[in-house]
């Protein structure tokens, strides 16, 4: 019988404190549908895996273990019974343990809810498509860090659009789910 499985990626205060290098403007819609998202799982007994990004290097100002920044956003701390992976670059699989996990969770529902939607979402879906794992992304509970050219929400909307187009995971929103 198929479970169903929750993967929050990097949902860190790097990404929710104003003037910080990674600050995403306008990221309080889709962290409310992150939380109703961990509230469901966790209400329907689902596997929950967390994952938490540090940068290799600890001079790092940004993603540094040792920064209260790169600690998980308030109300996402993991509970003792649901998996903590670390990673130190863009793609989950890049934590040993993590693609162990996956591994065993080959033929289960997947789900994806967290950010950096055009890194380290994208590189995920994209690293797990490779390797046969199916992934089903959130994308109301998911958002892309702005760039000179675009904001975010154009960030977030051109990842989405190539995920859909390469056919990389299945693309749904929160409501359809809830």
């Amino acid at each position: 019988m198929k479970k169903n499985v929750l993967i929050l990626i990097d949902i860190q205060q790097e990404y929710t404190t104003p003037g910080r290098p990674f600050y995403l403007h306008g990221i309080e819609p889709s962290l409310a549908n992150c939380a109703a998202m961990l509230k469901h799982a966790r209400d329907a007994n689902w596997t929950i895996a967390h994952v938490i990004h540090y940068r290799k290097n600890p001079s790092n100002d940004f993603f540094n273990a040792n920064s209260p920044f790169s600690n998980f956003v308030e109300g996402f701390e993991p509970h003792d019974d649901e998996m903590i992976f670390t990673k130190h670059l863009y793609s989950c699989y890049s934590s040993n343990e993590f693609t162990e996990f996956m591994t065993k969770h080959t033929h289960d529902n997947i789900y994806i809810i967290g950010y950096n939607s055009i890194m380290c979402c994208l590189s995920t879906v994209i690293d797990g498509y490779h390797r046969g794992h199916t992934f089903t992304l959130i994308e109301d509970a998911t958002l892309a860090k702005s760039t000179d050219e675009f904001d975010e929400l154009d960030m977030h909307r051109h990842s989405i659009s190539l995920i859909k187009a390469a056919g990389y995971a299945e693309v749904i929103t929160s409501k359809s789910l809830l």
